[in-house]
């Protein structure tokens, strides 16, 4: 339908789809909800372009009915992803805490080694507290008060990064403390920003805009007296990241 479109519309088209997709993807809901949906969405465009209206008034149709479904997907994100535990059925950690982590990589940092990482490279899943962490004395270093509580926390998305797989053999099972130098040096910014702030290499501009943004949206974080990402790291990345796909898919951050 957008074929006549200036190259302008086909970029916003493409891009909508894409918050469009994120926004029903992380709230796990059926891709088919997308097919139950586009009609309507679609709809709203042919509908101007009958009554005689130019393609840039029908596609802001399109654009305003599509918008309200990624309203109404990402409130659910904000609710539903801090508490989603991102496995499968045998406890496996599941492909979609991949695919969330990446999304931020590529559409907030604009980081395209997601895509096309460099050669002999593979990019894994790191669990910034360790699944088979060491602890001194008990699971209470980490601020857990049972194993159970553990296991509920290891895989929310908050105890997530991205590392490539030989840096990831390479910080096995150590403390967050002693991951934080392999972190700051990361080329992911997801992960770097996990250990330090970031720093603009101009004063001005938009890589200044974009360091600021950042700085906002994602946080850094230090280690607990025992030297590990405790529970309430866990709790607190897991809910700014919720927050942060909202505002991206919602458009509320501009850079």
């Amino acid at each position: 339908p957008f074929y006549q479109a200036d190259q302008k519309v086909k970029e916003q088209v493409l891009d909508l789809g894409v918050r469009l997709g994120a926004s029903v993807l992380f709230t796990f809901t059926q891709m088919n909800f997308i097919e139950s949906i586009l009609p309507t969405i679609l709809q709203k465009y042919y509908s101007e372009l009958e009554n005689g209206k130019y393609i840039d008034d029908a596609y802001k149709k399109l654009d305003a009915e599509a918008k309200k479904n990624i309203l109404s997907k990402s409130t659910d994100i904000k609710q539903i992803l801090p508490l989603r535990k991102l496995e499968n059925a045998n406890g496996n950690l599941s492909n979609k805490a991949s695919v969330i982590l990446k999304f931020i990589e590529l559409y907030f940092h604009g980081n395209s080694a997601v895509i096309v990482p460099p050669k002999k490279q593979k990019i894994t899943v790191e669990h910034i507290l360790s699944k088979e962490v060491i602890f001194e004395k008990d699971i209470s270093d980490a601020g857990f008060i049972a194993v159970e509580d553990f296991k509920n926390h290891k895989n929310l998305i908050g105890n997530l990064t991205l590392l490539f797989n030989n840096e990831n053999s390479s910080v096995g099972n150590k403390k967050f403390e002693d991951k934080i130098k392999l972190y700051s040096d990361q080329d992911f910014i997801i992960t770097q920003r996990v250990a330090k702030d970031l720093i603009s290499t101009t004063k001005g501009g938009k890589n200044a805009k974009l360091v600021s943004l950042v700085n906002e949206k994602e946080s850094k974080y230090v280690p607990n007296k025992k030297g590990h990402f405790d529970r309430d790291s866990i709790k607190d990345r897991s809910s700014k990241i919720a927050d942060l796909i909202y505002d991206l898919v919602n458009q509320n951050i501009k850079i």
